[in-house]
């Protein structure tokens, strides 16, 4: 079980957060029921969570395969954690009249995160279109994006960053979505998937479509640039670990949060 440090926005104030990855069990012991918590993934759980909280975390968060949902919604852990799911959305990797592009912008691949993506990322926590959401910075997409394809989004008057879209280049999943300001991201996502679509070296051979988490804050986008159920669902998970955050003020509909998160 790992545990990945981030930084959480919530309300315009910063806080510490960690990912909670799946934990990796030998098969024998995943077959064994999880409803006694001397169960081996119970216990790393609980050995995490102290630790967490004695080094001074504030939250934990999750998009575990949606398999491990009864897990979190144990007795156990359903009085930490809330949890919801998401459904999966896609549509075909083409370049049609359906992807709205704009004469203002320009879309380019990222090679590196450079100093106006920090310029860009001061710019979204002032905007951000929910109460929560992983704080960008640079190092910290440079990290969790430099092996993803990114398509960067222009103004063609001066060049300012408008936003970007990170997809995964084994499936075309849409990692991470970020906009200037929140009514300009189905215009960011439109150049990027058609950049993308017109750029078949970007993603892995063989890959047809593009997939994206329909969370309610990009639901509106989505919707519009004709993406259609897929099925899968996705899971996401979070627990509070500090009075200062309440569980309804950083409960799962209250996030702006992507798979790249």
């Amino acid at each position: 079980m790992v545990f990945v440090p981030a930084v959480l926005n919530v309300n315009g104030e910063s806080y510490r957060a960690l990912r909670l990855s799946s934990p990796v069990l030998r098969k024998d012991i995943r077959r064994s029921t999880m409803r006694h918590l001397n169960h081996p993934a119970i216990r790393l759980f609980s050995t995490g969570m102290d630790a967490a909280a004695h080094s001074g975390y504030d939250l934990i968060y999750a998009i575990p395969e949606r398999a491990w949902l009864p897990f979190f919604r144990l007795d156990f852990t359903a009085e930490l954690f809330t949890s919801a799911e998401f459904e999966c959305v896609a549509r075909p990797l083409t370049n049609d009249a359906s992807l709205k592009t704009s004469t203002s912008a320009v879309a380019e691949r990222v090679v590196r995160f450079g100093e106006d993506f920090e310029t860009l990322c001061d710019a979204v926590r002032k905007h951000l279109p929910m109460p929560c959401g992983v704080d960008r910075e640079p190092k910290w997409l440079q990290w969790r994006h430099g092996g993803h394809a990114v398509v960067a989004v222009r103004e063609c008057s001066g060049g300012s960053l408008l936003g970007y879209a990170s997809f995964r280049k084994h499936d075309g999943l849409l990692m991470d979505a970020i906009a200037r300001t929140p009514d300009r991201l189905e215009e960011v996502l439109a150049l990027a998937l058609a950049h993308v679509a017109s750029t078949p070296s970007m993603l892995d051979e063989g890959v047809t479509a593009v997939k994206a988490m329909q969370t309610p804050a990009l639901a509106p986008a989505l919707d519009a640039l004709g993406f259609e159920p897929d099925p899968y669902r996705f899971a996401f998970v979070s627990c509070t670990l500090s009075p200062a955050l309440p569980r309804e003020t950083v409960a799962p509909e209250q996030w702006y949060v992507m798979p790249g998160d």
